[in-house]
């Protein structure tokens, strides 16, 4: 891709996203320093991509095994910089990860449920307990700049499931809470926010705490304050269970999950799920495979991007591959990127130019945790564009000018923030200037459909 940069515009080539063809490794970074590993990766303000580590090693004089935890960043080219990070580390497992707007960051604790937030410099700035039987299953970053989180309370003689808005200091603005929704135990396990400022959280229902299986997945639609709008409940064979790990909006409203499938009935080896389903929560599209699926995350295209282990007979064997599926959940392509080893995948993240993933490597010196970065899938050259996209000023701050040559008409305009969630979309004709005042600071996706063509380019709201 060509760029020439002025002193007002970015004016860009543009390359059609070509989906029949895989994406490219543009490069790997391993990171180990003892047995290290990480189950979360995430883009910080300042797109970096950022997870924290743990690592062990045997202390030979005390005899003992000793933890600590890291901080790790990557730059957009993998330079690698961390710090340790103040808690005791012996208890502490990191598994969720989100960064904040004043340059910090927080996870949770995989270990006792709780949350910690921590300074850009690895120094504890609080941390929120919920008691000795409450895991936090998932916690998201709202439109806001808060913080929703949803978990569940397993004492027998005191179950419960809550949904958690908090504010950026740990403090409560609201909570819900309840043993049982409409009659069966819930337990929800997986979130996102809607466009209209509410959530849609997914889970497993069932009607006795001592049986071995719930009952099915269960889907709620609640408003901006927690109150449930509306229920869905979707039952499972018997002697199985499908276990919401990730929820995505699609543009069209609806919304995708990848469920993990537990399935003891002898009939399927089904591993994992994904499910298209309306605004309302009705079943559009659900496949299975015998594969499991790790993380998905969505394309420019309205498709989705599958990550997976493909697992061998000898594990030191096992390669790491992509999968391509359409806005229907028609496959497309996949692409194998060669042995791993004895590894496990464990985060697919958006960039504003592609995918990155963390996955975790076995091998007989221990464990490290594998960083790459894939490029977006492009057209061969015959299927490069003519036309020009021009963005000024870019960095910008209130205004956005675009204009394409030798385009005849413009049917929409979608702006996407770097995890690929469709923020801003308009109408308009050839040369237009677009109020950007709404939206955040941070790297932007600008998609236009001219016809039959998609042109993106990116730009940056200070």
């Amino acid at each position: 891709m060509k760029t020439i940069f002025t002193t007002l515009a970015i004016t860009t080539s543009v390359i059609l996203f070509a989906q029949q063809s895989p994406p490219s490794v543009e490069w790997t970074q391993n990171y180990k320093i003892n047995n290290t590993y990480s189950y979360n990766l995430g883009l910080d303000n300042d797109n970096n991509f950022t997870f924290f580590a743990k690592d062990s090693y045997f202390d030979t004089e005390s005899g003992e095994t000793i933890d600590n935890i890291h901080l790790v960043r990557l730059n957009a080219g993998g330079v690698v910089s961390d710090v340790t990070v103040n808690i005791d580390a012996e208890f502490y497992y990191p598994y969720k990860l989100l960064a904040t707007t004043d340059n910090a960051f927080i996870t949770s604790n995989e270990n006792d449920g709780s949350l910690q937030k921590f300074s850009a410099t690895g120094a504890l700035v609080w941390e929120k307990s919920f008691g000795n039987d409450f895991f936090t299953n998932e916690f998201i970053k709202t439109s806001d700049n808060n913080l929703l989180t949803i978990g569940v309370n397993f004492d027998e003689n005191d179950f419960y499931y809550l949904f958690r808005k908090m504010n950026n200091n740990g403090t409560t603005i609201w909570e819900k809470k309840s043993q049982k929704l409409n009659g069966m135990y819930f337990e929800p396990t997986a979130i996102t926010q809607t466009n209209d400022g509410g959530y849609i959280v997914a889970g497993v229902y069932g009607d006795n705490l001592e049986a071995e299986y719930m009952l099915g997945t269960n889907l709620v639609k609640l408003n901006a304050n927690g109150d449930v709008n509306w229920e869905k409940r979707i039952a499972v064979p018997a002697n199985s269970e499908v276990w919401p790990q990730k929820i995505l909006l699609s543009n069209d409203g609806g919304f995708v999950i990848l469920s993990e499938f537990d399935d003891d009935s002898g009939t399927t080896n089904y591993n994992c799920q994904y499910a298209k389903y309306d605004s309302n929560g009705n079943v559009l599209w659900s496949k299975v495979t015998t594969d499991y699926i790790s993380s998905i995350q969505k394309s420019l295209d309205n498709g989705y991007v599958l990550s997976t282990i493909e697992e061998n007979t000898d594990p030191s064997l096992n390669t790491f591959e992509l999968r391509k599926i359409d806005e229907s959940g028609n496959f497309v392509w996949k692409k194998n990127f060669g042995a791993l080893g004895n590894s496990s995948s464990d985060s697919l993240v958006r960039t504003s130019d592609g995918f990155a993933s963390l996955t975790n490597f076995y091998n007989d010196l221990g464990t490290s945790v594998k960083i790459t970065k894939f490029g977006v899938p492009i057209a061969a050259t015959s299927d490069i564009a003519k036309q020009s996209i021009t963005l000024y000023p870019n960095p910008t701050v209130d205004f956005l000018n675009l204009k394409i040559d030798n385009v005849k008409s413009i049917e929409q305009i979608d702006f996407y923030d770097v995890s690929g969630r469709l923020v801003k979309s308009i109408l308009d004709s050839i040369a237009i200037n677009i109020n950007v005042k709404d939206l955040k600071k941070g790297s932007y996706i600008v998609k236009v459909k001219a016809g039959d063509r998609h042109l993106v380019s990116k730009f940056i709201k200070n």
